[in-house]
């Protein structure tokens, strides 16, 4: 049964897949010779370009953005649990040292019986 699904799973993708090449390719045929005008800066002149370019400027432009945005959260998360890691380590140091030197003071001896609580003292 789970071959099954996995079939079901791989054909569904690629209906997917080809359909959205599909839409694609009817996209770009039908706006190739779509012009636009549009302007990239306050104060400049308007540019003419096709439809076409101008989306597949926008969509690399998004691609670019994301990627950044995406290489910027993993540093920082990474950058974090460094920090925290670096931090841990130095808690377990203090803590280790501070075992060791308790290690090392000497505990008075008990030299004589403890005295019941209501009886005098000779």
């Amino acid at each position: 049964m789970r071959q099954f699904f996995e079939k079901l799973w791989f054909v569904v993708r690629a209906g997917l897949l080809t359909l959205t090449a599909i839409y694609l390719l009817a996209l770009i045929y039908n706006n190739w010779s779509e012009r636009a005008r549009f302007w990239y800066w306050p104060g400049t002149a308007t540019n003419e370009v096709s439809i076409t370019r101008l989306m597949l400027v926008a969509f690399v432009g998004g691609l670019i953005i994301g990627a950044t945005g995406l290489a910027t959260m993993r540093a920082v998360i990474q950058y974090r649990r460094t920090r925290n890691d670096r931090l841990e380590r130095r808690k377990n140091e203090i803590n280790l040292e501070m075992n060791r030197k308790a290690s090392m003071l000497r505990t008075k001896p008990n030299v004589s019986e403890p005295i019941p609580p209501n009886q005098p003292i000779n």
